[in-house]
């Protein structure tokens, strides 16, 4: 049976399309949800559904190796949403914990169970996601004085293909909990770690030892984050 639903960030939706009009973002929103019910998305599929689909929208998705269009993100959330479901669906098989052997104890009875433990640990990582997030922006946007102070003191060339690095090593946290930092200082110095190590590989291609960069990026994000470009007092 389909999965009727998946998880809608609201807050992310907002920012990710503040550079779209009204029916730029309907347009994006019918591909996601087209997404979610169909799969990845055909070029003629999306012309069918929308018409003639706007540059703006497209950029924000993907092509995987068939040249089809999907939205990494909502492909993430996708498997994140069916393993939760799977995890539940065994559990029922199970009939949840057994009894703790104690006396006219009942499997009802038992405080925390494999879904509860499922839902904290799905929570947790959500959180830490989205802190993530909120210092990627705060570098992004210049509001990081410390990261700055840091930078500064790298010999690394400014410019646009600095926030792409910021950007994609957001992006590989995502992709491998082992590496992520607990503190926000510690993400400052795995981020910097990150651009000294790959800043001089091509962006637009592989890069080695990543999966190819998330194509889909916050165009207001970029837009705050252009006077990395602009500042002669970050890399000679």
């Amino acid at each position: 049976m389909k999965d009727p639903a998946f998880l809608f960030y609201s807050s992310d939706f907002l920012s990710g399309c503040i550079e779209l009009d009204m029916e730029e973002r309907g347009q994006y929103i019918t591909l996601l949800c087209a997404q979610h019910q169909k799969g990845h998305l055909s070029e003629k599929t999306i012309r069918l559904l929308v018409g003639s689909v706007s540059v703006n929208v497209l950029v924000k998705f993907s092509k995987d190796e068939d040249g089809n269009y999907f939205s990494i993100r909502l492909d993430s959330e996708i498997e994140k949403r069916k393993n939760f479901t799977e995890s539940r669906r065994l559990n029922g098989q199970k009939g949840g914990r057994k009894a703790s052997g104690l006396p006219n104890a009942k499997p009802n009875a038992i405080p925390r169970n494999n879904h509860t433990e499922n839902e904290n640990i799905n929570a947790n990582e959500d959180e830490i996601l989205i802190e993530y997030e909120n210092w990627t922006k705060s570098i992004l946007e210049g509001n990081d004085q410390y990261f700055e102070q840091m930078f500064m003191n790298e010999r690394i060339p400014a410019g646009d293909h600095i926030q792409y690095w910021v950007l994609d090593h957001r992006d590989m946290l995502n992709r491998y909990p082992k590496m992520r930092p607990p503190t926000q200082h510690a993400f400052r110095k795995s981020c910097i770690k990150h651009i000294r190590e790959n800043y001089k590989k091509p962006i637009n291609g592989t890069v080695t030892g990543i999966n190819k960069k998330q194509q889909q990026t916050d165009d207001l994000i970029i837009s705050h984050a252009k006077r990395w470009g602009n500042n002669p007092s970050q890399g000679t």
